[in-house]
């Protein structure tokens, strides 16, 4: 019974030990995914000082990849065909009326655009019905319309349109705090055209908040659904991507394919400055003629329909210039370079560190001991995250290394006793 009790008491330390590491290694996955991201980016930019970008991607399939921004980047800027006050009466109507719009373009497809924006708000009090119905065939003839809408918050809400809903995202797809983001709940203009094949529906105004030229907003909710700025669509639509296909961290950037687009936690783009190609404009009489061709920005994948007149007041005429203005920031964007993807490991080879890691933190007593396996750990896992690049949960390592630098109560009082006189 002495030698029994001498052993449990011997093997007391490590016992205690090992449920210490155990209870905060199962404790430490309530708030794993929220510090492995705060480890990643102390790590990350220790490693790659110049990769500021971080993906993240949480659950059991947790990876990481982190990026470069380049920055003044141009991207293809699209082709601009202005509606003015029409002094020599080409069209029907000033401002132009749907027959008009229909067109144009019908004879812009010769062109063969990827995406066509109109940014002003297609609403008529008189409109023919056969017009509509013209100007509906004609859109349907693109990949890609996208119409524009003011957009408002009243007491009584109204259905989203259609088309405005197939480019909207759940707020449940955004990451971060939506909070801040205004709120809209129906059209400022009733009856605004919004069809046309898979057309999509954005904003090109909310009310309340004043167009100017240093901001422009690009998000805001309607519901438990995020809608869009038109000028945030077409970088979209230019490229045949899906809403599906833009990544959104509010306070941050939209993110759509290689380009960077920063936002504030309102949603809103700021804009210094004005680009080193501002976009100029082809008069829209000029497509009425069938043979036309447009001449400038000919390898634009996109054509943005816009009036400039100001027959409609000054404030629907500062909303198209600070449309026009996001659209000429737009084409100096930062662009993501130099991807590195850090995927995890097989969950089983995580498990298998955890046993490793507590038989071995609990097979040594002596406090040099434990810390001479931890530092040979680190090295080990710098070696799987430098040069394999796959990442191996940092958390429960920290965890351990914390467990590791208590001194045991029965080592002090083993040295009390050694030192003691017999």
């Amino acid at each position: 019974m002495a030698e029994i009790k001498q052993y449990m008491m011997a093997m007391m330390p490590r016992l205690w030990l090992f449920v210490v590491v155990v209870v905060l290694l199962l404790t430490e996955g309530l708030w794993q995914n929220r510090s492995e991201l705060v480890l990643f980016r102390l790590v990350s930019q220790a490693l790659y000082p110049q990769h500021t970008w971080i993906e993240h991607s949480e659950g059991s399939g947790q990876a990481f990849a982190i990026s470069r921004l380049r920055r003044n980047s141009v991207s293809s800027a699209p082709a601009v065909v202005e509606f003015d006050d029409d002094p020599e009466h080409y069209f029907s109507a000033s401002p132009p009326a749907a027959v008009d719009y229909a067109v144009v373009l019908d004879n812009l497809r010769r062109s063969n655009p990827a995406a066509v924006m109109i940014s002003s708000n297609l609403a008529w009090r008189d409109a023919d019905e056969f017009a509509i119905s013209a100007l509906t065939k004609s859109a349907s003839q693109f990949p890609r319309v996208i119409f524009s809408a003011g957009l408002t918050r009243l007491p009584q809400s109204s259905e989203m349109p259609e088309a405005m809903l197939r480019a909207s995202l759940p707020v449940t797809a955004l990451r971060g705090d939506t909070s801040a983001l205004p709120v809209v709940n129906r059209l400022a203009i009733a009856k605004t055209v919004m069809e046309g094949g898979a057309a999509w529906g954005g904003f090109s105004f909310v009310e309340g908040i004043t167009p100017n030229a240093n901001q422009i907003p690009l998000m805001a909710r309607w519901g438990d659904r995020i809608v869009f700025s038109s000028v945030i669509l077409l970088q979209l639509a230019e490229r045949g991507l899906t809403m599906d296909e833009m990544d959104i961290e509010m306070g941050k950037a939209i993110r759509i394919a290689e380009c960077m687009y920063s936002i504030d936690e309102f949603g809103q783009m700021k804009m210094s400055g004005r680009s080193a190609r501002p976009l100029r404009g082809e008069l829209a009489h000029e497509l009425l003629d069938s043979s036309y061709q447009l001449s400038r920005n000919g390898a634009a994948k996109s054509v943005v329909l816009m009036d400039v007149s100001q027959q409609q007041g000054s404030e629907f005429f500062a909303i198209q210039q600070s449309m026009r203005m996001a659209l000429d920031h737009l084409q100096q964007v930062p662009m993501l370079m130099n991807r590195l993807e850090f995927p995890r490991l097989p969950l089983w080879v995580v498990w298998l560190a955890y046993v490793v890691l507590i038989l071995g933190i609990a097979a040594c007593v002596r406090l040099s001991k434990r810390m001479i396996f931890c530092l040979l750990w680190i090295a080990c896992w710098l070696v799987v995250a430098v040069i394999f690049h796959r990442w191996m949960p940092l958390t429960p390592l920290v965890v351990v290394m914390m467990a590791s630098a208590i001194k045991l109560p029965n080592q002090r009082k083993k040295a009390i006793h050694e030192k003691s006189p017999t």
